[in-house]
């Protein structure tokens, strides 16, 4: 089975201008890196939900528990492009 890795950078909503690098590999993982800080977060597809321009992570809770494990806001465009990537 060929793995097929997809990397690309977004921009984070916020006061400064933030961004981190996304990596998705086919099997469903989503990587995220944020180079400023050297902060790593992983999770599968599976277990994110989106809201208008905002990822929740829940870890796979169903989505009637209102409880977010991790979230990020994307500026609008990159939270299409990241919507086209994982569908």
């Amino acid at each position: 089975m060929q793995v097929k890795v997809i990397e690309r950078t977004f921009r984070l909503v916020g006061e400064n201008e933030l961004f981190a690098q996304f990596t998705f590999i086919t099997s469903g993982i989503i990587h995220i890196w944020f180079p400023t800080t050297g902060l790593q977060m992983e999770a599968h597809r599976n277990h994110i939900h989106i809201q208008d321009s905002t990822i929740i992570y829940t870890d796979g809770l169903s989505s009637d528990q209102h409880r977010a494990l991790w979230s990020l806001t994307l500026h609008s465009e990159d939270i299409k492009e990241l919507i086209s990537i994982i569908s």
